[in-house]
């Protein structure tokens, strides 16, 4: 999933369709996105809406639409998280060439946001360089950097040990990365 977006021009519509869609999204996703589209279409600027819907599609397993809503999102800003979640929606669409660029996409995005940022979220972007070198095939630096980080940017052992586990198996690692 998507990591948080915002916008400075929230329009009070966008956010109560927005907010409407995530109470019913659990049992009705064709009136979730309704709504998610309402509120996108009510303030274009409001990028919880994109990634809320991109969310629910991809939990329906709708990756082909999930791959049109981040691609509008990834118009609107840039960020390491929304290249990674491309490269993954292409590779869950079966476009390997695609999603190798969108990965290494999100590797210099993220070398460029360690730079102006805490050491926590640092040692957060670090980390998930390291589950985007798995995605490359680059198991060895993959690993390492998630070993190295995991602990610093406060992800469960659970979740390390299961990357790290099956760091050789792509569609393994991609179901682990896109449940919450």
């Amino acid at each position: 999933t998507l990591n948080s977006c915002t916008s400075n021009s929230l329009t009070e519509q966008a956010i109560i369709f927005n907010k409407k869609a995530i109470n019913i999204n659990v049992n009705n996703s064709d009136s979730a996105i309704y709504y998610f589209d309402k509120a996108i279409a009510q303030d274009p600027n409001y990028l919880l809406s994109y990634q809320n819907k991109a969310n629910l599609l991809i939990k329906i397993k709708d990756y082909e639409s999930a791959l049109k809503v981040v691609d509008q999102l990834s118009k609107k800003m840039e960020s390491s998280d929304i290249y990674q979640m491309k490269g993954i929606l292409y590779d869950l669409n079966q476009d390997s060439s695609a999603a190798t660029a969108n990965y290494l996409k999100a590797i210099t995005q993220i070398d460029n946001e360690v730079k102006r940022i805490n050491d926590f979220a640092k040692y957060k972007k670090l980390y998930d360089k390291g589950t985007l070198y798995l995605l490359l095939n680059r198991t060895g630096v993959g690993i390492d950097l998630i070993k190295k980080y995991s602990k610093k940017a406060n992800i469960a052992d659970s979740r390390k040990d299961s990357l790290v586990q099956f760091s050789t198996n792509k569609d393994q690692l991609i179901h682990i990365l896109i449940r919450p």
